[in-house]
């Protein structure tokens, strides 16, 4: 296809990618990066910080670690964190104790955007993921060297960004003087507009592969979840209804959970306390084969959280044919359809059980090669690159360089 577009080089700033130490965070991330280079030349840049006992041994390793990394380009700068008072002292007697974590970010990028410009020269468009503290530095580079620039928004909840003054006032900066910005869902995209009124705001999903389904002849029924253990994620409100499903005589089934985070000693505890651990197993982190492992071996994916901006997991789930339950939280509405799975309200455990049970008697019917192809025809790569070719070229269009705003 013609390109109707000077754009050769895209160099994607994130505020979150994987590490070694966090292989799985924001893994939709790389696997929209290796989707762009089918298309453009694709760079990561990304800070690098060790550990706190690496630091207090001087074990820092390169200033510069240049790799393939599942076939991207990306570029991880070392930038140490001291520690400080602030570590210890509650966050609320320092609002702004973020900035301090920013501000590092921020000069590891300008580090490493003067060697890459170095080695490879500008690129022709910027994208960055995440509003803080990517959105921020990206905006202060494509400004000084004239380049366009967009953002891409995941945040859930996106008030995470919104905890002091000096947060909310860097935010709107960011939202008013990027090119272009896409939300992953267009509930995301009210929220933002909630905030700042008239920004426009294309929504572009993220993208998932579909696989094929592996069933596991006489296993339990298996309902599966994955995520980030925390309140927020409602697993709690499952384990509840795991409960009540017992209680009416349904015994035949297994939940797993896959994920690791603050509220996993929570919910081990509270399965004991509803004698339900014998029906419960806790897989912890996940590596992205174990991912589709038990995507695969699964008979329905579960998400029953408070609020989601998107649900990635659901389309992960439904890229491997499965169906899906979740909630009316926001992002699933836009993800969830009849053919693929069932929403139900909110913290609300009967409501759950009454679903589940449905599952276990075989009262729904779900088609695997219906789930994948809503998948394919909605969120698949070339759905997902047709819509960024033309995000970037709308961006190139209208491109206008600003005077640089002045730094925090």
């Amino acid at each position: 296809m013609m390109r109707t577009f000077p754009v050769s080089k895209v160099l994607i700033i994130p505020s979150w990618y994987p590490s070694a130490d966090s292989p799985m965070n924001s893994v939709f991330i790389p696997e929209q990066a290796r989707a762009l280079a089918r298309r453009f030349e694709v760079a990561v840049l990304t800070p690098r910080f060790p550990s706190l006992g690496d630091t207090l041994r001087l074990r820092w390793g390169s200033a510069l670690m240049r790799e393939n990394h599942e076939g991207i380009d990306t570029w991880r700068v070392r930038k140490l964190k001291i520690p400080t008072l602030r570590r210890w002292i509650p966050g609320n007697l320092f609002p702004d104790h973020a900035m301090v974590f920013y501000r590092k970010f921020a000069a590891a990028i300008r580090c490493g955007f003067g060697h890459y410009v170095q080695r490879c020269g500008l690129p022709d468009i910027i994208h960055a993921h995440v509003v803080l503290p990517g959105g921020w530095i990206a905006v202060e580079l494509a400004e000084q060297f004239g380049i366009p620039i967009v953002l891409t928004e995941h945040s859930e909840p996106f008030s995470m960004h919104l905890t002091s003054p000096r947060q909310e006032a860097l935010v709107r900066e960011v939202l008013t003087r990027v090119n272009r910005i896409s939300a992953v869902s267009p509930t995301l995209r009210k929220t933002i507009h909630a905030f700042c009124p008239g920004v426009p705001i294309d929504v572009i999903g993220n993208f998932f592969v579909p696989a094929e389904r592996h069933a596991v002849l006489g296993a339990p029924f298996r309902f599966f979840f994955l995520g980030f253990l925390t309140k927020r994620k409602g697993v709690q409100h499952l384990f509840q209804a795991v409960q009540m499903l017992l209680a009416d005589g349904f015994n035949r089934f297994d939940v797993v959970v896959g994920g690791d985070g603050p509220y996993r000693s929570f919910l081990t505890k509270h399965a004991r306390d509803l004698r339900i651990e014998k029906h419960i197993r806790f897989l912890g982190l996940l590596d992205r084969t174990n991912v589709r492992d038990q995507m695969q071996a699964c008979d329905v994916f579960v998400l029953p959280s408070l609020g989601e901006t998107f649900g990635v997991v659901l389309g992960e789930a439904m890229a491997c044919g499965k169906p899906v339950l979740s909630t009316l939280c926001g992002g699933p509405q836009d993800v969830v359809t009849p053919e693929t799975g069932i929403l139900v309200p909110p913290a609300n455990a009967p409501a759950l059980a009454h679903a589940m049970a449905e599952f276990l008697k075989r009262q729904f019917s779900f088609h695997p090669q219906v789930i994948r192809a809503s998948v394919t025809e909605r969120f698949g790569a070339a759905s997902f690159l047709k819509k960024i070719e033309q995000f970037y070229a709308d961006t190139i269009r209208d491109h206008r360089p600003r005077k640089p705003a002045q730094s925090a």
